[in-house]
């Protein structure tokens, strides 16, 4: 897999190489409507090993990838992090989490919100939402274009599946 990487760090992976990689790495159950194909690739540090920050990536399209621009094309970008530290922090606080963590510059607005009984962090910054949240090992971070709506997001991020368990979906 290595030998695919011509000098970019995002490799392109199959679902199957990105299970094993990365295991107990989940997906969404559910993608917004009119989303019709998913790219995926697995992040390499220059010592050939997984990144931890992000570890893999899944462009969420509605059309063909790479055949459009991604303003148009892509509807959402679901970023997977190897984040075991954040996660022990949040476990072991004993004040409720705030937007301190992933608010930045560009952020015009953070909420805190729960979503199928776990929190997400809801940032907005021109026009865009992007939706974090933790599962398990992972940290989850999907970046949704100003075209897809809040209500999709939200549904995108409520269950995750395991990666390894789903099936190919035919045309």
């Amino acid at each position: 897999m290595f030998s695919r990487r011509e000098g970019d760090r995002f490799i392109q992976a199959s679902r199957a190489e990105i299970a094993v990689a990365l295991p107990g790495v989940g997906f969404p159950a559910k993608v917004p409507s009119g989303a019709k194909w998913v790219s995926s690739q697995l992040v390499i540090e220059s010592s050939g090993l997984v990144s931890d920050d992000p570890s893999a990536a899944f462009g969420i399209w509605s059309a063909e990838p790479y055949t459009r621009s991604r303003s148009v094309g892509q509807m959402a970008v679901l970023r997977v992090a190897l984040d075991p530290e954040s996660i022990a922090e949040l476990a072991a606080a004993t004040e409720p989490p705030t937007c301190a963590r992933f608010s930045d510059r560009n952020t015009e607005s953070c909420d805190l919100l729960d979503v199928a009984g776990r929190t997400v962090w809801k940032l907005t910054g021109s026009g865009a939402i992007t939706l974090i949240w933790f599962d398990d090992t992972y940290r989850y971070e999907l970046f949704g274009r100003t075209f897809v709506k809040e209500e999709a997001l939200l549904e995108t991020a409520e269950v995750m599946v395991p990666l390894a368990q789903l099936e190919p979906v035919s045309p």
